[in-house]
């Protein structure tokens, strides 16, 4: 390990809304890191009932706490990065975890890999109780082992499970993650990263119009700009309970599809030649629109169903296409219509 004075610095933004009975795990996780370089946390109270800005300042003073009024994921996210001057940013929502060696790992990763401006760890879903439902995506089609969310959530009693456990490595070595792979679906967990600050604001930060799935928008953008290392540790444990977006079928990807005219008009903005090869190529909207479809049968949201046919023959330009779209709807309107209960909302 190098001298602390020569190592990087990083920040770490915690957006929270009434977590304050969780967010004290994550802080730990963040204090009990390994790495021997300046970090510096910051948590952003976004509207919170709780009292969860007085209860973080009073146990742990080190902590910048900053208080907004209740505005979404995005924007705390971005006001906690403008707070910040650090090498690195990173951003943990507050009620995951990391393992002691994660910020060690990537900063060393960062150092083998000269040119990587953004580094992804493997990712754990766990719960501290077994669930009754744990539906998983499918794997992507993106170099690399099978995503976080294709992966039933492990159960880990506590805190301590992860502090005390050994590393999981999913492969050999790191691998990229390219622009193109991104326009498949979202392949990494927000929260498992380091960015090069300037590479952060050179994304324009996370994209406050997207009502939902922000953090696929942002890494659509983050894309362009080079391609995501992702390395071969999981050190990234993120929490899952009954109901939570991240035990859904496919984390909201029938929102996720309801947003790609916009993202797709980001990507036109900065790089026109990148949109023409990928509206091109018929197999990355294929995937994303079956995904869609799929999670909307799950959670039978009709409304979300009828947003992704009407982008078929937008995103589908030939017959062939569209036609093993509708085939695969109708295979997993069959499965559906047998299915477990509908799964509540959290």
């Amino acid at each position: 390990m190098e001298e602390r004075s020569s190592l990087p610095s990083v920040g770490v933004v915690i957006p929270v809304r009434n977590g304050a009975h969780l967010i004290g795990e994550t802080i730990e996780s963040i204090l009990w890191q390994t790495y021997q370089g300046p970090v510096s946390v910051v948590v952003v109270d976004d509207g919170s009932t709780d009292g969860v800005a007085g209860m973080v300042s009073g146990r742990w003073p080190a902590v910048r706490v900053i208080s907004i009024p209740p505005s979404g994921l995005p924007v705390a996210r971005n006001v906690g990065a403008a707070e910040l001057t650090t090498d690195w940013l990173c951003f943990i929502d507050a009620d995951d975890l990391w393992h002691p060696e994660h910020l060690t790992l990537l900063v060393d990763h960062s150092f083998a890999i000269p040119d990587a401006r953004v580094l992804s760890s493997g990712t754990i879903r766990f719960s501290t109780k077994p669930l009754t439902n744990t539906l998983t995506a499918p794997k992507l089609d993106v170099p690399g082992p099978v995503r976080a969310v294709s992966v039933p959530p492990r159960v880990l009693p506590d805190m301590d499970s992860i502090r005390s456990s050994e590393v999981e490595r999913l492969t050999d070595a790191p691998w990229k993650l390219e622009h193109r792979h991104f326009l498949m679906g979202n392949p990494i967990s927000c929260g498992a990263q380091i960015i090069d600050r300037l590479r952060f604001h050179a994304a324009g930060g996370f994209p406050i119009a997207l009502p939902t799935a922000e953090d696929y928008g942002f890494w659509l953008a983050v894309s362009l700009l080079g391609p995501v290392h992702a390395t071969p540790e999981a050190t990234f444990f993120v929490r899952v309970a009954e109901a939570s977006m991240t035990t859904r079928t496919n984390i909201g990807l029938g929102h996720i599809a309801a947003t790609l005219p916009f993202l797709v008009g980001a990507d036109l903005a900065r790089d026109p030649e990148v949109v023409k090869k990928a509206l091109d190529d018929a197999q990355p909207w294929l995937s994303a629109l079956w995904l869609a479809s799929r999670s909307a049968l799950a959670r039978q949201r009709p409304l979300e169903r009828r947003i992704t046919a009407a982008l078929v023959p937008l995103l589908l330009r030939r017959w062939p296409h569209r036609a093993r779209f509708h085939l695969s709807a109708a295979v997993a309107r069959t499965r559906y219509c047998h299915a477990a209960p509908r799964i509540r909302d959290g």
